[in-house]
């Protein structure tokens, strides 16, 4: 197991328990599966920011990913923040139950 690099004195202080997840299970932490909801956003949506030529360019397809991003993170609800931590939670019980 990798170490912990927070504070866990803290959090053991606090009654809380730190597990360590490896790193290549990344629907374990949300906010990879907020940045994926993310990403679907920006692909979903390309059209509406992409732009045929910018400036004196060749007709090349440019997105604007700084506007494509802000959109896409005010789309990021507390309902569906609340969704991730859900899904992380679900797949955190089933490892839990699965070898306690």
């Amino acid at each position: 197991m990798s170490s912990i690099k927070c504070c866990p004195e803290t959090a053991r202080a606090n009654g809380h328990e730190l597990l360590a997840v490896p790193p290549f299970y990344t629907y374990l932490y949300p906010m990879d599966v907020a940045w994926s909801s993310l990403k679907w956003f920006i692909i979903n949506n390309r059209k509406d920011f992409a732009l045929r030529s910018v400036e004196n360019t060749h007709s090349y397809r440019c997105i604007l990913l700084n506007v494509s991003i802000i959109k896409g993170i005010e789309k990021m609800t507390p309902n569906k923040w609340k969704i991730a931590i859900n899904k992380v939670k679900k797949w955190e019980n089933y490892y839990l139950d699965s070898f306690s």
